[in-house]
C-alpha cells in the first residue's frame, strides 16, 4: 500500500513538472489565435485540475501561474483583469472552440497594452483631427461608434472569460475537495491497516512471550528433575561405597580370624604329632613289657591315662578340624560376597542401569531445551527487528502523505 501511494505521488510530480515545462515554453512563444485553435486536448491539459495549485514564484525568476481564484474574490468585469499565464489562455481558447463559438484571439498583456496604446493614439489623432478640421465630424462620430462597439464586445468577452474562469475555479475546487476526500479515505484505510498490523504484531509478541515462558518453565522443571535424579544417583553411590567399605572391613577381620585359627590348628597338629610319638613309644614299651613279664599296676594305670588323653586329643583334633572347615566356609562366603560387591561395582545392577539411562535422557532433553530456548531468543530478536522495521516503513509514507496533505 505504501509503495503504491509513493508511486502515485511520483507520477503526479512528473505530470506537474511536464505541465510547468509546457507553460514555460508557451510563455516564450506568445501564442496567437490560429495557434490556440490548432491545439488539441492533451493528458496534461486534462490533468490540469488534478495537480496541486501552482505557487507564485519570486520576482527574480517568474513562473507561469494558472490564475484560478474563487469567484467571490474576483474583481468586477469592468475593472482590468489580472495577469494570466499562457496555459490558462490556451485552455480558455480550447473551451471556446469546443463550445461552438467563434475562436477568440488571446494575446499576452503586452499586446493588449500596445493595442490600448494604439487605441489611445488613434483617439488622440481623432481628437487632433477634429480640432484642426471641423468638416470631419461625420467620420469622427463613426469612429466613436466603432470604438463603443469594440469596447462593448471587449466587455462581453471579458465577462464570458470571467464566467468561464469562475466555472473552472469551481470545478477545480470540487476536484480538489474530491482528491482531499480520497486522500483522507486512503489515510483512514492506512491508519486502519496500521492499527490491525500493530494488533497482530502485539498478539504475535504475546504468543511468543507465552511460549517462551512455558518453555522456560519446562526447562526449569527438567533441571529440577535432573538435579533430583542426580542426587538420588549420588546417594545410591554413597550407600554402595559405605557397603563396600563395611564388607572390606569384615573381610579383613575374617581373614585375621582365619589366620589365627590356622595358627592354632598348626599348634594342635604339632601337639598331636608329639602325642602320637609318645603313644608309639609307650606302645613299644608296653609290648616289650608284655613280652618279658606281667606289667605292674602303675604302668597299667599310666597306660589307661595315656589312652584317655589320646582320646581327648583326638576329640579336640576333630573339633578343631570342624572349626577349620566352618571357618573356611565362612571365608569362602565372605569372598563370594566381596566378589559379588566388586562385580556390582564394575557391572551395575538393573536399577543403576535404569537410573543411568534416565540421567542420560534427562541430560539430552535439558540440552535440547536449552537449544530451543536459544533459538526462540534469536527468533524473538529477529521478530522485534522486523516489527521495528515494518513500523518505520509503514509510518514513514503515512507521515509523508500527511505532510503533503497539509501542504
Amino acid at each position: 500500500m505504501a509503495g503504491w501511494i509513493s508511486s502515485k505521488l511520483k507520477a503526479a510530480e512528473t505530470l506537474l513538472h511536464q505541465i510547468d515545462q509546457q507553460a514555460a515554453e508557451s510563455l516564450g512563444k506568445s501564442p496567437s489565435a490560429s495557434d490556440l485553435a490548432a491545439l488539441h486536448p492533451s493528458p496534461s491539459a486534462d490533468a490540469f485540475l488534478d495537480g496541486p495549485p501552482a505557487r507564485r514564484p519570486p520576482a527574480a525568476a517568474p513562473r507561469p501561474s494558472l490564475g484560478l481564484r474563487p469567484a467571490a474574490k474576483r474583481p468586477s468585469p469592468p475593472s482590468p483583469a489580472p495577469r494570466r499565464s499562457a496555459s490558462a489562455a490556451a485552455v480558455l481558447a480550447l473551451q471556446d472552440q469546443a463550445g461552438g463559438g467563434p475562436p477568440v484571439e488571446v494575446k499576452p498583456e503586452g499586446d493588449r497594452g500596445d493595442r490600448g496604446d494604439r487605441g489611445d493614439g488613434k483617439g488622440g489623432a481623432s481628437e487632433s483631427g477634429s480640432g484642426s478640421d471641423d468638416e470631419s465630424d461625420g467620420s469622427g462620430s463613426d469612429d466613436s461608434e466603432d470604438s463603443e462597439e469594440e469596447r462593448r464586445r471587449e466587455e462581453e468577452r471579458r465577462r464570458r472569460r470571467a464566467e468561464r474562469l469562475a466555472a473552472m475555479a469551481a470545478r477545480a475546487i470540487a476536484e480538489r475537495e474530491e482528491a482531499v476526500a480520497r486522500l483522507e479515505g486512503e489515510k483512514a484505510g492506512l491508519e486502519k491497516l496500521l492499527a490491525e498490523r500493530e494488533k497482530e504484531q502485539a498478539q504475535e509478541a504475546s504468543e511468543l512471550q507465552t511460549s517462551m515462558i512455558e518453555t522456560m518453565e519446562a526447562v526449569e522443571m527438567e533441571k529440577q528433575r535432573h538435579h533430583s535424579t542426580r542426587m538420588e544417583a549420588l546417594a545410591s553411590l554413597a550407600r554402595l561405597e559405605v557397603t563396600n567399605a563395611e564388607l572390606a572391613k569384615s573381610l579383613a577381620r575374617e581373614q585375621w580370624n582365619l589366620e589365627v585359627q590356622v595358627d592354632q590348628v598348626a599348634q594342635l597338629r604339632e601337639e598331636i604329632e608329639t602325642k602320637t610319638l609318645a603313644v608309639d613309644k609307650y606302645k613299644r614299651k608296653l609290648a616289650k613289657i608284655q613280652k618279658t613279664s606281667t606289667p605292674p599296676v602303675d604302668e597299667i594305670e599310666s597306660l589307661r591315662r595315656f589312652k584317655l588323653e589320646e582320646e581327648i586329643i583326638d576329640a579336640e583334633y576333630t573339633l578343631t578340624c570342624d572349626r577349620i572347615v566352618s571357618l573356611k566356609d565362612k571365608a569362602r562366603k565372605i569372598e563370594e560376597s566381596i566378589e559379588l560387591t566388586r562385580r556390582n561395582m564394575v557391572h551395575p545392577t538393573e536399577v543403576e542401569i535404569e537410573l543411568k539411562k534416565r540421567l542420560d535422557q534427562l541430560t539430552d532433553r535439558l540440552i535440547q531445551k536449552q537449544m530451543q530456548v536459544e533459538s526462540l531468543s534469536s527468533e524473538k530478536a529477529a521478530l522485534l527487528m522486523r516489527i521495528e522495521s515494518r513500523d518505520c516503513s509503514t509510518i514513514a509514507p503515512h507521515r509523508r502523505l500527511l505532510q503533503a496533505h497539509q501542504e
